[in-house]
């Protein structure tokens, strides 16, 4: 009976200690006080748990020697302590609270992620791009295959260069105004002075190809020109080493240059035309349809291509003026002649046809994929430069931050391979290419669900390098319907000087005057005709061309800001031909 008191009190008096000191003040035998020292060591859990371990043992202990065990029988009969400290553990363990079970499945979790991050990121970082083609060269080989002296582009650069900067408020509004303005003789007077520049140019519009060969800086300095002011600071260009080369850092400054030119041909061609000199004004005409086919050179640039429809957009609408204010300025002739001039006119010049060339944007596209992805040499491979794709998206002003080093080993999950990409991206354009001969209202909103369709994270590249389709696709075909009005317009000057006024219909005009009848690229169906005797609206003296626009319905020729004067409550006609036409657009 003393031992059990003796037991219990030391117990007691360990109660608020550590697991040392319960040991040491439980009075038990040497042997067994090892015993416990060996599992309370072993156990994997907090101090005060270990202390309650301890206590229990020793509890345990001071019952068997109170019931007359020896301290050998005690130990040899309690097994191994490793064993017993293993059980135990896992016993507390079970027993503590959810915020600790919640933390500790967290904290398991977490190492299990870094884990297999670490895996992704060893696969990686282990991976490494191979440039292995240069599109860059595959680009400009067509324009290098032009002999030197047949290149129409070092002819523009030399004139631009030569070319006195115009005023900004000149620049902007020169064309729109009419004889006796200020901004009319301050612009003739700039043409004037700038003559044999002009010359040069209408010159340089007569070659065949352009020669332009792309590179990634200008070789001009727009600065030099006569009248230029100092440029502002440029923008220094993010440095990278797989974006040395690239077919995404091509720069084509040339086509801001056949802008220009073309704007500045179009004010001498109305300012020869108030002149009478109908020659020098079919003269410019003829160079500005020439800078309009340059402008798709190389061949396949998309914007090269939007340059080339804005600019032969500018070049109806200016025909079509020149004729209304100066009826009597060509011959038949002429008339015929220009009409063959505009009827050759193509979107994509290189292949003769009306349709946006990808050609260009898929270079691009092989180039990105090369230079962002590994290459098993069977035509696939895995993201594993994601600072590429990061600078195409600008979502980092810094290539190499720490939010694009970490991420690239988790977006290399996401992202599909390469032969997938490639795949997509090679059907969205042969669903474009399937959806030409379409009209617009049908393809426009299927080819616009593909865009849509574009936007997860799997296909990001494709969404980053993929144009708007919907938009480039629409300006195509209202680029061939206007060149398709614009010669059926000349058609009918031509019918009015033999008949005395103009058609009732159309049909009149074939196959005389005209080879075929114009279509309506949105609908499929006619182009849309008012003779002047049956123009409902503004009681013009001249015939109006136009399309149904987007909504599929002929509001008589009139949309946009002239809706409250006719019946429907949403005109989106296009006016193609007529007295609406703006030289300017």
């Amino acid at each position: 009976m003393s031992m059990s008191v003796s037991h219990s009190a030391g117990l007691q008096r360990g109660r608020v200690g550590r697991d040392t000191e319960v040991i040491a003040r439980s009075g038990l035998p040497a042997e067994l006080a090892a015993v416990v020292t060996r599992v309370v060591s072993a156990c994997r859990l907090w101090k005060h748990e270990r202390a309650d371990v301890a206590r229990e043992l020793c509890a345990h202990f001071a019952d068997g020697l109170d019931a007359g065990h020896s301290p050998q029988e005690l130990a040899s009969s309690f097994g191994d302590p490793n064993a017993a400290a293993t059980l135990i553990t896992r016993a507390k363990k079970r027993g503590r609270g959810p915020l600790w079970k919640f933390t500790r499945g967290l904290l398991m979790a977490l190492l299990v992620l870094l884990g297999i991050y670490a895996i992704l990121a060893v696969r990686y970082w282990a991976g490494s791009p191979t440039i292995a083609v240069d599109y860059v060269a595959k680009v400009n080989a067509p324009s290098l295959a032009v002999p030197e002296d047949q290149r129409a582009w070092p002819r523009y650069r030399d004139a631009y260069m030569r070319l006195s900067v115009p005023e900004a408020s000149l620049a902007e509004t020169h064309l729109t105004s009419m004889r006796g303005d200020a901004d009319w003789e301050r612009a003739a007077a700039y043409v004037r002075a700038n003559a044999a520049t002009l010359e040069q140019i209408r010159s340089a519009a007569k070659l065949t190809h352009s020669g332009y060969i792309a590179g990634f800086k200008p070789d001009f300095d727009p600065s030099q020109r006569p009248g230029a002011k100092a440029p502002p600071p440029a923008p220094v260009p993010v440095q990278l080493p797989n974006l040395q080369g690239s077919v995404y850092q091509i720069m084509l400054p040339h086509l801001a240059v056949y802008r220009e030119m073309s704007r500045t041909l179009a004010f001498d061609a109305r300012l020869a035309a108030s002149d009478g000199d109908g020659q020098r004004a079919m003269a410019n005409i003829r160079a500005i349809g020439g800078l309009a086919r340059h402008s798709s050179e190389p061949a396949g640039v998309l914007i090269g291509q939007l340059v080339n429809i804005s600019i032969h957009t500018m070049l109806v609408g200016l025909v079509d003026r020149l004729l209304a204010d100066h009826p009597m300025l060509w011959s038949d002739a002429e008339l015929v002649e220009l009409s063959a001039m505009l009827n050759s006119w193509r979107v994509d010049p290189s292949e003769g046809r009306d349709a946006i060339n990808m050609q260009m944007e898929r270079a691009s596209m092989l180039d990105v994929l090369q230079r962002a992805y590994s290459d098993d040499g069977s035509g696939d491979g895995r993201l594993v430069d994601l600072r590429f794709m990061a600078t195409i998206a600008a979502v980092s002003e810094t290539p190499d931050s720490a939010l694009v080093k970490l991420g690239g080993p988790i977006a290399s999950q996401f992202v599909a391979s390469r032969a997938e990409m490639l795949r997509e991206y090679d059907r969205v354009l042969s669903l474009a290419s399937a959806q030409e001969k379409l009209p617009l209202i049908n393809r426009d909103k299927e080819i616009r669900a593909v865009d849509r369709g574009l936007q997860g994270a799997r296909y990001t590249l494709i969404n980053l390098m993929m144009p708007s389709l919907a938009r480039a696709q629409t300006n195509a075909a209202l680029g061939a319907a206007r060149r398709d009005a614009a010669v059926t317009g000349l058609a009918l000057e031509r019918y009015k000087r033999a008949k005395g006024s103009y058609p009732a219909t159309l049909e009149a005009l074939v196959p005389t005057y005209l080879a075929a009848l114009p279509r309506d690229p949105w609908t499929g169906g006619a182009m849309q005709y008012r003779a002047p005797a049956a123009d409902a609206v503004g009681g013009s003296t001249r015939p109006r061309l136009y399309v149904v626009g987007r909504n599929g319905t002929d509001d008589q020729g009139r949309g946009g800001a002239s809706a409250a004067a006719l019946p429907s409550a949403d005109p989106d006609d296009q006016m193609l031909w007529g007295p609406a036409v703006d030289a300017v657009k």
